[in-house]
């Protein structure tokens, strides 16, 4: 469901942001950089709950990957967007960000249970 929703998001004609560029790239990025950290973090749960571990854990990194490269090859097929290896490179490191944070967690809370 979240992926639908970051390439209905990412299907929508460019829109104009505000008229300072520092902030339009702030804004820009940082939407690509939190959306991709919570489809880590979901892919990351979802991939551990049918896999083992460390092999859930491979797969939610290369499906959010490929995701992340996907949703910028997306943007070539709509009028006035275009993708760019930066926009990947925010995308591929939401994604280990999110699966890191989820994996801090399960981590800190096995050893409080300890």
């Amino acid at each position: 469901m979240w992926s639908a929703l970051i390439w209905v998001a990412n299907t929508r004609p460019e829109t104009v942001g505000t008229q300072h560029d520092t902030l339009n790239y702030v804004i820009w990025q940082g939407g690509h950089l939190i959306s991709h950290i919570i489809l880590g973090a979901l892919v990351w749960n979802a991939a551990t709950l049918t896999w083992k571990h460390s092999t859930g854990f491979f797969v939610a990194l290369l499906g959010g990957c490929c995701h992340a490269a996907l949703d910028e090859w997306i943007q070539t097929l709509v009028p006035s967007r275009h993708a760019n290896l930066e926009d990947v490179l925010y995308n591929v490191g939401g994604v280990a960000l999110g699966i890191a944070v989820v994996e801090f967690i399960r981590l800190r809370s096995t050893a409080v249970r300890r």
